[in-house]
């Protein structure tokens, strides 16, 4: 009668795996799901005696607990094995985790199917209890030099209550959250750039990117900014997005324009310029662009060096009825800024106040590195020129922008094709804002680094009326060649 008993609990026990897609094992507990047998990392009786409280809820059934084990336990990360843990695998495996994150289904999986056959994978089975080899590099950026992943969670145990026990969130929370609140992520003592007080801390976070249509924080610039580059990011960063996006005339949706706005943000006050940059809109790319670089001069001139005449010769004289007539292209250092073609490379190079450098298209360099290394000297803060087409002058596509960073990314055909983010004022962000570009939508581009602030002093010989000819004729029918734009802005 036992014998009988045992075999239709047997026979009961097959028909309710059946049901639920389930194979038998020898020894009567199923481990085979849906053609997957999960016997590497699942073993009912060490099961139920982790969660006797699921045990009894359905009823010591072996078939649906192997079935709760596959389709609920493995996301959650259950333990189902006294030979497997899913936390030990992950954290002994750097690359599974940029492979897989915290889809933990994936990695019982691979442990099944590659890691059981592999000596070094078997290792990390279990008893690994601290993560190896935590991730440092975010959006193409390398934080290790201020940052442990260990020393960050152990100061702020309650980052991983927030994101997980996951070392790309815990990354990504220093640098979007962590850095804005000055938190310290290794020890100052052994590593003083870790100090949120120092030059590379502040560098760092000066490369942190952020997403097109917001803003940079407001201590983006940690200190007393000193340098062009930290003094204009400052600017940004206290700059309001919007005001509006606008190239046209008068009309019953935009009572003012662009140039009106101009007019009315730029003012001469006793020796020296005033700039309201929220008065200056609406605007567009160049005007933005100009209007931040004039704001930066103002901040950066605390002593004096820059003579009332050059304040007066900057201004934007970009509409009628002003002590000149509104600058067309190439007239004064306004009409300079505003031309068609690098512009404001052109200003630069006659104020003497910085330097010019040429990025071409991929095809003009011999080597994929040399293409990378144009684009390595581009620093946030610099200002940048994009061509989007072949065309420099008359029919050209661009846009004039402050350089933000760039976040390594590949194409859908797995070819290298980094993002570009940059501010400016574009329709996309109705003004002023940050947004970004994969990398292949720029033909070429002009970078422009200003080195020489004092030199500004410089536009006291630029009249309002002076016209720089090429640029002039880059809005009158006239396309530049490549060689003759280089000539122009070295």
């Amino acid at each position: 009668m036992k014998r009988f008993l045992r075999a239709a609990g047997f026979m009961l026990c097959l028909v309710t795996a059946l049901l639920c897609g389930c194979a038998v094992s020898a020894d009567g507990h199923p481990t085979v799901y849906r053609g997957i047998d999960y016997a590497k990392v699942y073993d009912y009786d060490y099961f139920i005696r982790q969660y006797p409280g699921l045990a009894k809820k359905y009823n010591y059934d072996d078939a649906r607990i192997l079935q709760y084990f596959v389709n609920v336990g493995m996301h959650k990360g259950r333990r189902g094995s006294s030979a497997f843990s899913v936390k030990s695998y992950r954290y002994g495996n750097a690359d599974l985790r940029r492979k897989y994150g915290m889809d933990l289904r994936k990695y019982y999986l691979h442990y099944i199917r590659y890691g059981s056959k592999s000596a070094k994978r078997r290792a990390t089975r279990k008893g690994v209890t601290v993560m190896q080899d935590p991730l440092t590099v975010f959006e193409g950026v390398d934080y290790d030099e201020i940052y442990s992943y260990r020393y960050f969670i152990k100061k702020y145990p309650a980052v991983l209550t927030s994101v997980g026990d996951d070392d790309a969130a815990v990354l990504e929370y220093f640098v979007r959250t962590g850095m804005k609140k000055k938190m310290t992520a290794k020890n100052t003592l052994k590593y003083p750039d870790a100090d949120p007080s120092s030059a590379r801390y502040q560098e760092l976070f000066r490369k942190t990117l952020y997403p097109s249509g917001s803003t940079l924080p407001k201590n983006y610039v940690t200190s007393t900014p000193k340098s062009w580059n930290e003094i204009l990011l400052r600017v940004i960063s206290e700059t309001q997005n919007g005001g509006g996006y606008y190239t046209g005339s008068v009309n019953a949706e935009h009572p003012k324009t662009t140039g009106q706005a101009l007019s009315e943000a730029y003012t001469i006050s006793g020796s020296k310029a005033a700039v309201d940059l929220s008065k200056a809109t609406p605007s567009y790319c160049s005007s933005a662009v100009y209007m931040v670089m004039m704001k930066t001069l103002l901040n950066w001139d605390k002593k004096g060096v820059i003579p009332k005449k050059a304040w007066v010769n900057l201004r934007p004289y970009a509409i009628n009825g002003m002590a000149y007539p509104a600058q067309d292209d190439g007239v004064g250092c306004w009409g300079r800024a505003n031309a068609n073609g690098p512009g404001a490379a052109v200003l630069v190079k006659e104020l003497e106040a910085g330097k010019n450098y040429y990025i071409g298209a991929p095809k003009e360099y011999t080597t994929a590195a040399g293409y990378e290394r144009a684009w390595m000297r581009a620093e946030p803060g610099d200002l940048l020129k994009i061509f989007r087409t072949k065309y420099i002058g008359t029919k050209e596509s661009g846009h004039m922008v402050v350089y933000l960073g760039h976040r390594y990314a590949l194409d859908e055909n797995g070819k290298r094709d980094d993002i570009i983010y940059y501010w400016s004022s574009q329709k996309s962000t109705g003004g002023y804002g940050i947004t970004s570009c994969p990398r292949s939508e720029i033909f070429r581009a002009v970078l422009t680094k200003i080195t020489d602030p004092a030199a500004f002093k410089n536009a006291a010989s630029i009249t309002p009326t002076d016209t720089d000819a090429w640029l002039k004729s880059l809005v009158y029918g006239h396309n530049s060649s490549t060689k003759e734009m280089i000539a122009k802005i070295k």
